[in-house]
């Protein structure tokens, strides 16, 4: 059968620290995922010349997701679209509904990978973590790493946890799909994915990257307050998307993470929409 094997790139081994602690974070977090809007992990091991880690995934033959929307050999329908919103959803809702939730942290086109099928799988698990419960009082005596797993939230049903993971969230090109709770390194919940597939439905309806229509900031700090303080969001002017759509990617992409919908209610109205005849 034919798989995809994953290896650290030379750059990622010489200049990420603990790159292979990280690397080994993502096989531990892939080895029990089983849904067919996730990636298949089917195994990991080791070079035996330099003790390099692999992990191998089932082959998805279409590639990514971002792949298919800027191939314009390809031609999508409204259904499919909404069909790779959907897939997507589902993959996520089974993530954030898993005990402990998982999030994702870097949900994007690119890291979606679709099936000859045409079916969307959620992929690349590098900085995604298990969102596990604790308690202020733990952080605050130094029971709780400060670079581990640890909620600050009052209300013990919305973990959170605090963003100190930079060189994941200061990447300029990944920063177009960030929550602005994470780019401005607040505490932060499950809910950041819920921003980022918000940019990702407007990825696969306008096929199109975000903010290509704007000449933006070279300076991070100055992207960051167009996006928290300014609220720039992707341009929706298509008149040929549903109004549906429109509004649920707007719903996702809201300063306020808790006026964000969870996964559950997206999935039910992708789904309404998917069977009406909008």
């Amino acid at each position: 059968m034919q798989v995809a094997i994953k290896i650290l790139n030379e750059n990622e081994r010489l200049f990420v620290n603990n790159s292979n602690e990280l690397f080994q974070q993502e096989i531990d977090f892939m080895r029990h995922l089983r849904h067919p809007n996730i990636v298949l992990f089917l195994g990991a091991g080791s070079f035996q010349t330099d003790r390099n880690l692999f992990l191998v995934t089932e082959f998805v033959s279409r590639g990514s997701l971002h792949g298919v929307l800027t191939d314009g050999s390809t031609s999508l329908t409204v259904d499919q679209n909404i069909g790779f919103c959907l897939d997507s959803a589902n993959g996520m809702r089974f993530l954030h509904e898993l005990n402990p939730p998982r999030i994702h942290r870097d949900l994007k086109a690119a890291n979606l990978l679709v099936s000859q099928n045409w079916v969307v799988k959620v992929s690349d698990f590098g900085t995604a973590r298990r969102l596990l419960k604790s308690s202020k009082d733990e952080l605050n005596q130094g029971e709780i790493s400060a670079g581990d797993q640890f909620p600050v939230s009052d209300d013990e049903t919305q973990p959170l946890l605090l963003a100190r993971y930079k060189n994941m969230s200061w990447r300029h090109g990944t920063s177009l799909w960030k929550a602005p709770e994470l780019l401005m390194q607040q505490a932060y919940g499950a809910s950041v994915d819920i921003y980022s597939f918000g940019i990702v439905m407007w990825e696969i309806f306008s096929r199109r990257k975000p903010y290509d229509d704007r000449r933006l900031p070279q300076h991070l700090n100055s992207l960051v307050e167009l996006i928290c303080e300014k609220g720039m969001r992707p341009t929706v002017t298509s008149s040929e998307w549903p109004r549906e759509i429109i509004e649920l990617m707007r719903m996702c992409w809201q300063r306020e993470p808790t006026l964000r919908p969870t996964f559950r209610n997206i999935c039910k109205r992708l789904e309404t929409l998917q069977n009406s005849q909008y």
